[in-house]
């Protein structure tokens, strides 16, 4: 149990799982997107040559992948390898993570508040919005054009939480009943192998 507390699967703030396409400019490096970016991503040139890139995949999307599926964000992925993913300097990128959507990049005030999120305000503006599973957008944002799949959220599971140390346990215990099985059959196979051992080495 002290070692699951460490762990990030266990323990965790309530976390969106997102799976996104992002029109980005090509001649940005993407370490320096958050610098360079909003400036080139706020042309209306450069935001007609990424519409007119990503609105024909996001169409695709909407009509053929099936957003309740649990491995949609795979056959998204899979239905990419079929499209034209860079024109000019805009090309689509896919990106697939879990995300605080609270998380701040400073430490918080005393009322809770917090004055610097890590992440965008109007991506996670967009990413809070709609139903569970479903797709956000597109919607810009300072660092491009995006298309965002939601396929679920992952409640908080913090020991702050009503109920948590049971939920600990619920988790942890299948995978520690299966690791005792494993270690016992091998532990059998070890005696048995030493078994045969001592019969070959004693056989007459």
């Amino acid at each position: 149990l002290e070692l699951a507390r460490t762990q990030g699967r266990f323990v965790h703030p309530q976390l969106h799982d997102v799976c996104q396409l992002i029109a980005v400019p090509i001649s940005i490096p993407a370490e320096e997107l958050a610098e360079r970016g909003p400036e080139l991503t706020a042309d209306p040139a450069w935001r007609a040559s990424a519409a007119a890139l990503l609105e024909p995949i996001a169409r695709h999307v909407r009509a053929s992948v099936p957003i309740d599926d649990p491995q949609a964000c795979d056959l998204l992925a899979r239905d990419l390898k079929f499209e034209v993913l860079e024109q000019g300097d805009v090309k689509i990128k896919l990106e697939h993570a879990r995300f605080d959507l609270d998380a701040c990049a400073s430490e918080r005030a005393a009322d809770g508040s917090c004055e610097s999120p890590s992440l965008d305000p109007q991506w996670t503006r967009a990413v809070r919005s709609g139903e569970v599973p479903g797709l956000r957008g597109p919607f810009w944002t300072r660092f491009g054009l995006h298309l965002a799949l939601v396929p679920e959220v992952l409640p908080s599971n913090m020991p702050s939480d009503d109920g948590f140390e049971q939920r600990l346990r619920e988790a942890i215990h299948p995978e520690w009943q299966a690791k005792a099985l494993q270690a016992w059959i091998a532990a059998l196979r070890t005696d048995y192998a030493a078994q045969l051992v001592t019969t070959e080495d004693h056989a007459p």
